[in-house]
């Protein structure tokens, strides 16, 4: 019966989203689906998942495909989960393809904005005085580059060097 909705469930698309498109899972990936889909926690940890994993796998082979991972979720994956939480396989292999069918990729050690009152001190530029105002857009906040930085001068004149060209007093 379990067997049936693991295969309309498709676990080729657990695969690939957990596996960044690859069609084979590794021991990482197996151990990235047990921790995102809630599966360790408690007794059953992700070494009893490793365990279960070179169990089912052996030592020399790497990577498993769709169907021997079909194989493993009913087969050790069910008897680690069934021995940790203390119910029998069937019920094991249920709780295990709902787990499952919920879970999605989460992000692991990826760094979130910050919120503090540091932090946007810092970053609003409205409240920037003297040159440093000088260097932002007041309106969008963004950077104006060389512009903010350096005084241009217009070069243009009779001579090479002259710096104040239309400023000599015409009644002259």
């Amino acid at each position: 019966m379990y067997r049936l909705q693991l295969q309309e469930y498709e676990p080729r698309d657990i695969l690939s989203r957990f596996s960044k498109g690859a069609k084979t899972a590794t021991d990482k990936t197996i151990r990235k689906i047990c921790l995102d889909c809630k599966i360790c926690g408690g007794k059953l940890d992700s070494n009893s998942v490793d365990i279960a994993f070179k169990k089912h796998m052996g030592n020399n082979v790497k990577e498993m495909d769709f169907a021997s991972f079909k194989q493993f979720v009913e087969g050790p994956l069910s008897q680690e989960y069934a021995r940790a939480k203390g119910c029998t396989q069937d019920k094991a292999v249920a709780d295990l393809i709902e787990k499952i069918k919920a879970g999605s990729p989460k992000m692991h050690g990826t760094t979130s904005v910050s919120n503090d009152r540091a932090t946007q001190a810092l970053t609003d530029v409205s409240g920037y005085t003297g040159s440093h105002k000088n260097r932002f857009d007041a309106e969008t906040g963004k950077g104006k580059g060389l512009e903010g930085r350096t005084d241009h001068q217009d070069n243009s004149g009779y001579v090479g060097n002259y710096k104040g060209s239309g400023t000599y007093d015409k009644t002259h």
